[in-house]
């Protein structure tokens, strides 16, 4: 199984290896949680979800990357900013207020 790249790599846990990459599969990107070897190659992390069956958590038979999923690229960005805002930066304004997709009219394409 290959790895994933190493400057497609965010490192958020120095002391673990661990951090995250945005994945795109199908059009719908995620942050995907990676942990990076001693070797210095970087992998997904993949989990079991589960479910819930007479107050007991049953774990699928397939497992899944741990991925956090955003949506498509202007959904995306709309999560990041939204974030990046409840973080105390990039206060949302007019300018990049994100709630109404500008290239929705396929007469007006900005390019």
């Amino acid at each position: 199984m290959p790895g994933i790249a190493i400057e497609d790599f965010i490192l958020t846990d120095e002391k673990y290896n661990q951090g995250v990459t945005l994945d795109e599969y199908n059009g719908v990107l995620s942050l995907v949680s990676c942990r990076k070897t001693d070797k210095g190659m970087v992998f997904m992390q993949w989990c079991y979800p589960q479910t819930r069956e007479n107050d007991t958590n049953i774990p699928a038979d397939k497992s899944l990357p741990w991925k956090i999923t955003l949506g498509d690229r202007f959904s995306a960005i709309g999560v990041l900013r939204e974030l990046l805002h409840r973080l105390g930066d990039d206060p949302p304004s007019p300018e990049n207020d994100m709630t109404e997709n500008p290239w929705d009219d396929e007469d007006d394409i900005p390019f």
